[in-house]
């Protein structure tokens, strides 16, 4: 692991990092992620965040453009022949939401209350 200061210079080295991740406060991170969203460099990187209030811990990973848990369900499924109908995923946080969406059946872990609670009532995903 290396540490890269400012955080843009880790994008504009000759070769690309695989993954970049910050954590911090909720506060800080949903900061650093809405900051991250008003820069170019949001359409070059996909930020998926993962939070866990009870330690206040917040952590946004950056990854390469369509990398998420759902682009890696879908792929994987297809390779076995499966069909989004066919699948089901498991999820408790934010950095779930595109695993869960991709999904035939979606449900949502009971300790992710407060944190998916409305879109899994919007999706009408199962939730304990």
């Amino acid at each position: 692991m290396m540490e890269i200061a400012p955080l843009e210079r880790a994008f504009d080295q000759d070769e690309a990092p695989i993954q970049g991740m910050l954590w911090r406060d909720i506060a800080q991170v949903r900061a650093a992620q809405q900051a991250l969203e008003a820069t170019d460099l949001a359409a070059d990187i996909a930020m998926h965040r993962t939070e866990y209030a009870e330690r206040d811990l917040g952590i946004l990973d950056l990854l390469p453009p369509h990398c998420s848990k759902g682009h890696a369900l879908e792929d994987y499924a297809r390779s076995l022949g499966l069909g989004a109908a066919e699948v089901m995923a498991i999820g408790d946080n934010f950095n779930d939401q595109a695993m869960l969406e991709f999904s035939g059946s979606a449900v949502v872990m009971a300790n992710c209350r407060g944190r998916d609670a409305s879109p899994a009532a919007r999706h009408g995903w199962a939730s304990p």
